[in-house]
């Protein structure tokens, strides 16, 4: 069974049987980090933001699915924060403690983004 098989089952037994640790469970915080691939690379580029977004229950995320087109600008005031823009390729959701990470890697994508937009 997958790691998240094992937890999906964890969290419903404790749902059951003891609500209150439930909502203690739940208090998972989040780490977001976007990677891009360019064309024809075979490992996207390691940013040097390790996560661009944290969020936890008292914030509100969304996370793009596969297949999604992103463009997310960069930040001046930062140049660590480098845009990405593309159609995300895959997702990875990583717990460790009570921290969830999440890689979106975001690839080249051949579209015509003014076609895309609702300009």
């Amino acid at each position: 069974m997958t790691t998240c098989g094992l937890l999906a089952r964890k969290l419903a037994a404790l749902a059951r049987e003891r609500p209150a640790e439930l909502a203690r469970e739940r208090n998972v915080k989040y780490g977001i980090d976007f990677r891009y691939l360019p064309k024809g690379a075979k490992l996207p580029v390691d940013s040097a933001v390790p996560v661009d977004f944290k969020v936890d229950d008292s914030h509100f995320a969304l996370v793009p699915a596969v297949g999604d087109f992103v463009d997310i600008p960069g930040d001046r005031a930062n140049p660590d924060h480098k845009p990405v823009r593309g159609r995300v390729r895959s997702r990875l959701f990583r717990y460790v403690l009570g921290y969830c990470y999440v890689t979106v890697v975001v690839e080249d994508a051949d579209e015509d983004w003014a076609k895309l937009g609702s300009n």
